[in-house]
């Protein structure tokens, strides 16, 4: 699965780019207070950007998962047949449909949309914050109120194997953002030293 598949996905639900340009006028405006309440031991400029982009990534998630679609009502009628009743078996049927899930994750194309829809978040939370096990524990449990969400009230279908997918992407960022802030904060600090050093020597 590209970026290009993802991004093809995502064209094809009418609502979704409002959304998007909502989270990104959002993110925009959290990012300087969010990076000065929560700088993540970041310098102020890097705090706000990290704090924006990881906003726009979690918003990102939530404009494909939640925002309805105008096809999502006939495909729930198709499937869930518009009674609660429906609803709570369908529900309970995802949420102990574990079996194949991971299988289902790389046999699919949606399985790895739903990887890839995660890595972004995972990748600019643990970036910002170093706190690789709260941001993969926030971002699984964000995934399950969405499955919770789409197989009780949104008129979607809940799916075990979009969680594993989500949780396994989610992993997968939350690696690669601690091997960057790792990265990206020596060599700041290498920077700062060498500017103290030529100080001193200067003096």
């Amino acid at each position: 699965m590209s970026v290009g598949d993802l991004v093809e996905i995502i064209a094809s639900q009418p609502n979704v780019p409002w959304a998007l340009l909502t989270g990104l006028l959002i993110a925009a405006a959290a990012a300087r207070p969010l990076g000065r309440r929560v700088p993540g031991g970041w310098p102020g400029g890097f705090a706000a950007v990290l704090a924006g982009a990881s906003t726009f990534a979690v918003a990102v998630i939530l404009a494909v998962t939640v925002v309805p679609s105008p096809y999502d009502v006939t495909d729930y009628g198709q499937t869930w047949g518009g009674e609660w009743r429906s609803r709570l078996n369908g529900l309970q049927r995802c949420m102990t449909a574990w079996s194949g899930a991971l299988a289902q994750v790389a046999a699919t194309a949606d399985g790895r949309a739903n990887v890839v829809l995660f890595v972004p978040s995972g990748l600019l939370l643990a970036t910002w914050l170093g706190r690789p096990v709260a941001v993969l524990a926030s971002l699984s449990a964000l995934s399950a109120a969405i499955e919770v969400a789409q197989g009780s009230a949104l008129m979607r279908s809940c799916d075990a194997g979009d969680w594993t997918a989500n949780t396994l992407g989610a992993a997968v960022g939350v690696v690669a953002g601690i091997s960057t802030r790792v990265v990206v904060r020596a060599v700041l600090e290498r920077r700062t030293t060498s500017g103290t050093r030529t100080g001193s020597a200067a003096q």
